[in-house]
Parts: C-alpha cells; structure tokens; sequence
C-alpha cells in the first residue's frame, strides 16, 4: 500500500495518523535511548479522541503550534565510562575478566582513572513522536530515496525495487512495515562485512590497499537543524518537495531548532563552557533525527564515490569505512589526507582539529 501525496492540510486523514501512530509506537519501543512505554499506554487508553483532536489540529493548519506546543525537554543521561590508565600502573594485556561486578569495578577503581560521561536525549510526549513518523511518512522517505547504498545505518523500510529499474533506484516506501527503519545488525553486518570482503579480495588478486576508518565527533549535537528547509540543501542534495511538503519540513525545522537553542541554555545551566556550545544538535530518539542526520551526509558520500572511486566505502551513520588502492607514495597520515583533499572537495589538505588524529570536514554547501 501507498499514501497519494497531499497537498494542503485539509487533506490529511484519519488513515495518514493511524500508520504514523503505528510506526512510532514501533520505532519508540526499538529505541533503547529513551523511556516512554508509560506514556504510550496513557495515549493508546484514549486513542480514538486524541488522534481525531490531533487531526482537527493539522487540518485546520496548526502544525507548527502543534510542534512548539510537544517540545519537551533535553535530559541528560548516562552515555559510557571512559578509562584512562593510571600514572605507574601498569594494566596486563589480554582480556581477563572477574564474575563478581563488584570485584570487577573494584579492580577498574584501582587501575585506571574513571569519567562519567553523559549526553542530552530528548523527552518528548508521544504527539511528538507522532508528529515525526507523520513527517517521515509523507516527505522524509524523499531525503531517504536520495541517499546510495553506501549509507548503511537508519535506512528506511521499503519494497524491493521494480524490476527492470536502473541500478540503484530504491523501492517505495514500505508504509505497513513495522516500524519505519530496517532491523540494526543486518545493516551493521553488511557495511563491516563488505569492507572486509573488499580487502580480501584486493590482496588475493595482488593489489595492495590502505583501509581507513573515520568517525564524527559528537556528530548529532553538531547539527543545525535549519538545514533540513535550506533550499541550498535540498537543490544539492536533488531532494524536490512540493510546497505542502516545504511547509511541513520548514516547521520542523524551526521547532528543533527552538530545541536546539533549549539545549545550548541547558549546557551552560550545568556549566559548559560558553565557546564551546554553538548549537544544540539534533536530538537523540526522535525517528526525525535518524533520517536528517543520515541525509545530511549525501554530499560527503557522492564527493567520496566520485572523487576517489574507492574499492569499498561504507558509511553507519557517523562512522566511515574506506578503502583505497595503495598509490605506493603514501607513507604517514599527512600525506594521505593530501591525497585525500587534492581529489575531494571535502577533506582539508592539513589537519585542523583540536587533536593530532582530528580534521574538520566542509560539507557541500557549508552545512
């Protein structure tokens, strides 16, 4: 099944809130950032008086007010336990590990310094969450369509292409699936496994290669969520919206950016450093972010592909698996990135980064 296109608010129907609801009550429960199983249960009590009241709301053009209105509010949650060996001691290689969690933190106490490490996700009512699947279901699987089959992570659910398409074109969007994105280790899989595979097979036909792996720093809380409305944006990126489509992006669009801003004053609440906060970022759990964060790289995959013609590149989100024919003149990381920028457009020719390994990409029109 497919949705036609809609065109105006007063076309929407109870049918468009009904698989939105669907799919985000999915995505929700696969999503291990947040906590909101008490709050859909509260909703689904009364699900027929809401989705009509939510309903009226859009038809009656109040979408951006609806968004403001389901912001919620950034929490901070625990992200991981960074380790740093202790001065003077020493840490034995090889993997031993104590059963007793208790003797086993104990033993980390003692040798290595710890830092908590904490991040802002968002906590959004479920209007929120259904508001975004709505979005992805009638205008994001068209940031989705545009990305290549080297973007592995957050694709989104769809039919097998037709046969006799052309390479590459995608399949319509899967509305009854459920949930709006693939499964994670089948994705996971195949972009560690096809780098892999790719290096195999370089160095049993005798072709020497250099394997590189990057990732983005801090990746969804560097992103501004303007971009998304951008005609820059959407004309490089050969996204076409109607104006209907237009609108209820750029809605978006302002809404997470109000979130954004929510975010920075909540950083410098806590005590960040002012120079060190310019945006708020996309936030984490919300089905909208996967997809935006995903599309926002289209350019750095297209520069990638065409300017080096790499024997393998595979990207899972923020994470970037490339490798390359060994040209024979490349001996350290400098000259690589070099290599690199004299054929992309995106790689800096020196490294600019606060650290040695850290470089500054320019993404294609400046986002």
């Amino acid at each position: 099944m497919t949705i036609g296109s809609i065109n105006s608010w007063p076309e929407l129907q109870s049918k468009e809130l009904f698989y939105a609801y669907r799919k985000a009550k999915a995505d929700c429960f696969f999503e291990r950032s947040i906590c909101i199983a008490e709050k859909f249960v509260d909703y689904e009590s009364q699900l027929p008086k809401k989705l009509a009241t939510l309903l009226g709301r859009l038809q009656a053009g109040e979408a951006k007010a609806l968004l403001i209105e389901h912001l919620g509010h950034p929490r901070i949650a625990a992200k991981k336990l960074g380790l740093e060996a202790k001065n003077g001691k020493t840490v034995a290689d090889g993997h031993g590990f104590f059963s007793d969690p208790a003797r086993a933190f104990e033993h980390l106490c003692n040798t290595h310094d710890l830092t908590p490490e904490f991040r802002l996700v968002g906590d959004f009512p479920v209007e929120m969450h259904l508001l975004s699947a709505l979005w992805i279901n009638l205008v994001g699987h068209k940031f989705d369509a545009v990305l290549s089959k080297s973007a592995f992570a957050s694709r989104l659910r769809r039919y097998r292409p037709e046969s006799g398409t052309t390479e590459g074109t995608v399949g319509h969007y899967h509305i009854e699936a459920l949930g709006s994105f693939q499964p994670y280790f089948g994705p996971y899989k195949r972009w560690r496994g096809q780098g892999l595979k790719a290096i195999r097979d370089e160095l049993q036909a005798d072709r020497q290669v250099i394997a590189i792996s990057m990732d983005l720093t801090s990746y969804y809380h560097q992103i501004d969520p303007l971009f998304i409305a951008d005609q820059r944006f959407l004309e490089s990126a050969e996204i076409k919206l109607s104006p209907w489509e237009h609108e209820f992006t750029a809605a978006f669009s302002e809404a997470l950016s109000v979130w954004s801003a929510s975010v920075v004053e909540k950083l410098l609440e806590i005590g960040v450093d002012a120079d060190k906060v310019k945006v708020g970022g996309l936030p984490i759990g919300l089905s909208i972010s996967r997809v935006l964060s995903n599309t926002l790289l289209v350019g750095l995959d297209r520069d990638i592909e065409q300017g080096l013609a790499p024997v393998y590149y595979g990207r899972y989100v923020d994470d970037l698996f490339l490798v390359l024919r060994d040209p024979g003149n490349i001996e350290n990381s400098h000259q690589l990135l070099r290599f690199l920028a004299a054929r992309t457009k995106c790689f800096p020719a020196k490294g600019k980064g606060k650290k040695e390994n850290e470089i500054y990409l320019t993404l294609p029109g400046g986002f």
